[in-house]
């Protein structure tokens, strides 16, 4: 929660964050499968195998814990932050997972101003739009797995955002995406030089580690 409340100091629009399950059933934030990054080594539990009582009583240093989404949400209503909610792909239960988030999303009458769905996998982004259509859907693609144009692929996946990665977005790859009016939110962005090149073509969005560095660099700091 402090890098989330460090990211809006440094002048961010919102914060990105990866969403899986716990043994309750809860949708928390952790992007890894197990603890054992985010508490370096100290604890390498899988986050599917705890409870809520027991990952409360993880400390990822300095007094941080897991959070949970629902913790996220009233953070970011109380601060005005958009929040960009990644569900991950390497979970054991895709559907239970997107049914906990569309719970979550039913309960905030203006989730749509503030709200943003992502995924790596197109199911997942398929079933988002079918569910939460009110809230963004957007379609991370990488490096290797091809760069989507606006075919009937896409179409029926149903994605009303494309995240690629950073290196896929050229002048010939975005332009059938901006003729489609596909929101362009690219990811991971922490070069000023790449943030230039990128903020010329006309992204929508650059997903940052450092905000204020890049916000610097555009000259919006």
């Amino acid at each position: 929660m402090r890098a989330f409340e460090l990211a809006l100091d440094e002048g961010a629009d919102g914060v990105e964050l990866d969403v899986r399950l716990d043994r309750d059933g809860d949708v928390v934030v952790c992007h890894d499968a197990t603890l054992a990054r985010v508490t370096e080594g100290r604890d390498t539990r899988a986050v599917q195998d705890l409870g809520r009582r027991e990952l409360a009583e993880v400390d990822l240093g300095g007094g941080e814990r897991v959070p949970r989404l629902a913790e996220v949400f009233s953070w970011a209503k109380r601060r005005g932050a958009r929040v960009n909610v990644e569900l991950k792909k390497d979970v054991p239960n895709r559907a239970a997972l997107v049914l906990a988030v569309f719970r979550m999303a039913v309960l905030e009458p203006r989730a749509a101003e503030w709200m943003i769905f992502s995924s790596f996998d197109p199911q997942i982004v398929a079933a988002l739009a079918r569910v939460v259509p009110w809230v963004a859907s957007g379609w991370l693609v990488e490096s290797g797995t091809g760069v989507p144009g606006r075919s009937l692929r896409e179409r029926l996946v149903g994605a009303s955002a494309l995240h690629p990665q950073a290196s896929l977005v050229t002048r010939e790859s975005i332009a059938p995406w901006q003729r489609a009016e596909l929101p362009v939110n690219v990811w991971t962005v922490n070069d000023p030089d790449e943030a230039r090149r990128l903020a010329a073509l006309g992204v929508d969005t650059i997903i940052s580690d450092v905000p204020g560095a890049i916000l610097k660099a555009l000259g919006k700091s």
